[in-house]
């Protein structure tokens, strides 16, 4: 018996042996060439993100392309050495990525977030505190203005797993910050300033996402776009005399909308590990405790990298369906397009390339949902505007919603946007494993008996 099985193993052994590895398909070898984008260092939005953080002394473009050119050379110096071989071992990434020399003050979290309440007796509460931050981080809000002012963006770190990222987090600070300031000055002395500023900031964001070649720089911009319409809507209740200055918000341009770019970053950075796993094998078996040779005729790297730009692929296609055949089709029992996954004789045939692409790949559903849920909310803004500025009243909603159903609604179903009376909102429903409510609050002032 053991024999058998033993000849069997050798059987299996000599046919993968024997078969070559497939070519790679005609369709992934148009991605692998990467767009020609040339921005000058000093353009670049990126370069500026990576130096938003940089010390008060310094120039944040300059300071940002020296630390991109610090960090690509540390990792090209990590990937020709020995240590890069060795498990868990990182690149010695400079301090100024995982410790920013200027960072936001605390006290930015108290702020009242527009997305989930009717922040204006809070904004008006908390007027001293606010005046107080944007003092306290006045170089900070000075760069996010100047990074306004920059139209070209590309990254250029090593499209590499172990490049570091911007600090993201205190560019969603500032934004945050940016709009208390914002509607503390329309709330109390300049309306019409404070609203030019507000509309300035939503250019530069639609212009990041149009831009963005990566999917966290996209969702970053896009969570600070969502922000900056909630704190919009709220605007409309504050000073009813003042309707008129706020525009009717355009949906998504196709640009905005693509992914593209971003999916093809995450081929091309999928493809240039599944070459390094296949050139260093001891990257997968360190922890297995096996020889590094054993993976060897296991592994087709060609093969990886078709199944790779194969889901890919799909998940582009998904993300250029309209929200109501995305939602048909990714979320009824009739799902035309399912995931990719590999099957039975592939696993056979490349059974680690199939291993690692099951576990490596995201879910870009969640992303496309966000894509599609902002045209939701651009129609309940809009919607909001209309009602402000026809007046109508509570009674008066329902009734319009339905009439105006062809030009704003619920971009999943095509139905009208809903009205709750009690809550005094407008919301719909956005699918996925957990149906999320996007709200609106409507706030009607009444007027006293003369």
């Amino acid at each position: 018996m053991f024999r058998k099985i033993a000849l069997l193993l050798l059987v299996f052994l000599a046919i993968y042996l024997i078969l070559p590895d497939v070519h790679l398909s005609p369709d992934a070898g148009l991605w692998v060439v990467q767009g020609n984008n040339p921005v000058s260092d000093k353009n670049n939005l990126f370069n500026a993100l990576v130096g938003l953080s940089a010390a008060a002394d310094e120039n944040m473009t300059t300071a940002g392309i020296s630390q991109v050119q610090e960090a690509n050379t540390k990792l090209a110096e990590f990937l020709g050495s020995d240590e890069h071989l060795q498990t868990g071992a990182k690149p010695g990434i400079d301090i100024h990525w995982t410790e920013p020399a200027l960072v936001p003050t605390e006290g930015v979290i108290i702020l009242c977030e527009p997305r989930a309440q009717d922040c204006r007796d809070i904004w008006m509460s908390q007027k001293d505190t606010i005046e107080q931050l944007l003092a306290e981080n006045k170089i900070l809000l000075n760069r996010y203005q100047e990074l306004q002012t920059f139209h070209e963006y590309r990254n250029t770190l090593a499209i590499d797993i172990r490049s570091p990222f911007p600090d993201y987090s205190t560019l969603m600070t500032l934004n945050r910050l940016y709009g208390a300031g914002i509607a503390l000055r329309y709330m109390t002395e300049e309306p019409a300033a404070a609203l030019i500023e507000l509309k300035k900031d939503m250019v530069f964001l639609r212009r990041l996402i149009s831009r963005a070649d990566t999917m966290i720089i996209k969702m970053v911009a896009l969570s600070m776009l969502k922000h900056d319409l909630y704190l919009y809507a709220s605007l409309m209740d504050t000073r009813p005399a003042e309707i008129y200055q706020f525009d009717e918000i355009p949906f998504l341009t196709e640009p905005e909308r693509s992914f593209e770019e971003p999916i093809k970053y995450e081929f091309r950075m999928n493809m240039n590990l599944a070459h390094e796993i296949k050139t260093y094998p001891q990257l997968i078996t360190g922890d297995l405790g096996v020889p590094a040779w054993l993976p060897f005729p296991l592994y087709r790297v060609n093969h990886s990298i078709n199944m790779i730009h194969a889901a890919l692929a799909n998940s582009l296609h998904k993300s250029q369906l309209s929200a109501g055949e995305f939602n048909q089709l990714s979320f009824s029992d009739q799902n035309d397009i399912r995931e990719f996954r590999p099957g039975w004789l592939s696993y056979m045939y490349n059974p680690i390339g199939c291993i690692l692409f099951s576990i490596s790949l995201p879910d870009f559903n969640k992303y496309i949902i966000r894509i599609h849920d902002m045209d939701g909310l651009t129609s309940m803004i809009n919607l909001k505007r209309h009602i402000k500025r026809e007046n109508l009243g509570p009674g008066d909603i329902e009734k319009y919603l339905k009439q105006a159903k062809s030009k704003h609604f619920n971009p999943y179903t095509g139905q009208n946007i809903d009205w709750n009376p009690g809550e005094q909102t407008l919301s719909f429903q956005s699918p996925g494993s957990d149906f999320v409510n996007n709200k609106l609050n409507l706030v009607f002032v009444e007027t006293p008996d003369e």
